[in-house]
């Protein structure tokens, strides 16, 4: 019994462990996916070299490089941030 219980608590341990990899290694194409498809409603683009990722083991959402252009005349940037890290804190 005790054995069986060892092998399910390593399991859920590997499961929890690869889904939080999962979402650290997918993040990026994910929040890409759906940001462009809100900014395409907006009429803006997103720039090529935009990264934005969610770090689930620090809870922690990095923004590197964020451009913003009109999608339509390509003319000039809109918006432009070149970093931001916004990070759970514990409130005490």
């Amino acid at each position: 019994m005790l054995n069986l219980l060892k092998k399910i608590a390593k399991l859920a341990t590997a499961l929890i462990v690869g889904l939080y990899i999962s979402i650290w290694a997918l993040s990026p194409y994910v929040a890409n996916h759906f940001l462009s498809q809100y900014l395409q409603a907006q009429q803006l683009e997103l720039g090529a070299e935009s990264t934005i990722r969610y770090n689930p083991f620090l809870s922690r959402l990095t923004i590197e490089k964020l451009a913003l252009s009109k999608a339509t005349d390509h003319s000039g940037k809109v918006f432009q941030l070149a970093e931001l890290t916004v990070e759970n804190a514990a409130i005490d």
